[in-house]
């Protein structure tokens, strides 16, 4: 049986965390605006997932495929990544030789109300609400 592993993932507070259903990797979600997916029988990182623009509050591993998965973050966005997508490597952690990744698709303002998106503004010196944070993800079975 294997030995503890200490393993320092982010700068920032975690929030979220969860296991890839099919192998040894662990996604965490933070306030350093990135999800690391972190290969824990090695002992370091493999995946860095970066959210542009907002604090990474929740993860999740799609149950039925090891290679994707979704993150939701304080802007509002929900990003869904498929780690397979080489072409959207954008780069290499030095320190850690994690693949930077870009998210696969993004659903921008997930908890806005579209009936209100479609209405013309009347006023264009109101204050814009601040997008809703996206705390929680689960897959449907």
């Amino acid at each position: 049986m294997p030995g503890r592993v200490d393993v320092k993932i982010h700068n920032n507070g975690i929030f979220d965390l969860d296991w890839c259903p099919f192998d040894r990797h662990l996604v965490t979600a933070s306030g350093d605006h990135t999800a690391i997916v972190t290969d824990m029988e090695l002992g370091r990182e493999v995946y860095s997932l970066n959210s542009y623009g907002g604090t990474v509050k929740c993860v999740s591993w799609d149950p039925a495929h090891a290679f994707r998965l979704s993150t939701g973050c304080r802007n509002g966005y929900i990003y869904l990544w498929d780690l397979r997508c080489k072409e959207k490597v954008t780069g290499i952690i030095e320190e850690s030789q994690a693949a930077v990744m870009s998210p696969t698709i993004d659903i921008r303002d997930a908890h806005d109300d579209i009936s209100q998106l479609k209405k013309p503004s009347r006023s264009r010196s109101k204050k814009q609400k601040p997008a809703r944070s996206i705390t929680s993800l689960v897959y449907n079975p």
